[in-house]
């Protein structure tokens, strides 16, 4: 019997997709203090700080800047010769 690939992958997405909604509906039910969200707070702000400074510390967006520009010079060497 074969097995429809997109059948596979919408299960496979589905079990997932019931995975993720069992583990919020168990986060729903602790209780939400001012300390536990003070503590989320600062831990969504260390990561913001902590990925923003390797994009920083990388160059990671002149990087980005040169691989899009190496595409549209090839291209307009291309169209002139």
């Amino acid at each position: 019997m074969k097995t429809n690939i997109r059948n596979t992958i919408g299960v496979n997405i589905e079990l997932v997709t019931i995975k993720a909604e069992k583990i919020f509906k168990r986060l729903r039910r602790i209780p939400k203090s001012k300390v536990l969200i003070t503590i989320a707070t600062l831990a969504a702000l260390a990561i913001f700080v902590v990925g923003s400074y390797n994009i920083y510390s990388t160059d990671y967006l002149n990087s980005v800047a040169e691989i899009t520009s190496s595409f549209t010079t090839r291209e307009i060497n291309e169209q002139l010769f």
